[in-house]
């Protein structure tokens, strides 16, 4: 820790660093934990249900945690409801590119939290319009490992897929893809995956087309 504020003062010192960046950086190196993890949220990544939870009550439950780490798609009832109100809360990241507009989500973002709070028409439409919003993300349908299975864009497609019933499901990116169920084991469900690409028994990595595991990196 003390080498790499040396260096950060060092670049102060020699111009290279502006004295304000300099003093965040070496604030940021305090934090542990969720203290961190709100800090990167504002200062890279925007408002998502985990830090506007831990700004507005300085915790987060179990439920949020775990769709946080794991994906929302485990989530049912009040937890499914929950983490789609900070949803509604939260900003999308695609949309926002200056620290400052990420400031502005978390404000926004707490000021919605609390319409949501106290006034319960707000509650119920925004629970109804983000869970429309998962339900409509598209999708395919391939043959995955065996298995047909809805294959989707992005993580949240997950979500959208055990919410609708479905067992298992991908989730394709560049040069990726990730196949994963909603509890029973892939084999289970007749999705044969190669075994250098399996992850667990829920969880597998793929090549983008679905035909190869990937290793570990």
């Amino acid at each position: 820790m003390k080498k790499i504020l040396d260096l950060i003062n060092a670049a102060v010192a020699a111009g290279e660093l502006d004295k304000n960046a300099g003093r965040a950086a070496g604030i940021a190196l305090g934090f542990t934990g969720d203290d961190a993890m709100l800090a990167v949220r504002i200062l890279a990544d925007g408002a998502d249900p985990a830090s506007l939870e831990f700004l507005a009550y300085g915790r987060i439950s179990d439920p949020i945690r775990l769709a946080h780490g794991r994906g929302p798609g485990s989530l049912v009832g009040e937890d499914r409801d929950e983490w789609l109100l900070l949803t509604a809360a939260s900003v999308d990241e695609s949309k926002v590119s200056t620290f400052r507009e990420r400031v502005q989500g978390f404000t926004a973002g707490l000021l919605r939290m609390e319409a949501q709070e106290s006034d319960g028409r707000v509650r119920a439409a925004d629970i109804q319009a983000q869970a429309a919003r998962v339900a409509a993300l598209p999708y395919t349908t391939e043959t995955i490992c065996g298995r047909a299975m809805r294959v989707y864009g992005e993580d949240l497609g997950f979500a959208a897929a055990y919410w609708a019933g479905e067992p298992c499901a991908a989730v394709r990116g560049t040069g990726i893809m990730f196949v994963a169920s909603s509890g029973t084991p892939l084999a289970t469900l007749g999705v044969t995956i190669p075994e250098v690409g399996q992850r667990g028994p829920c969880f597998s990595v793929l090549s983008e087309d679905g035909t190869r595991g990937l290793p570990r990196a």
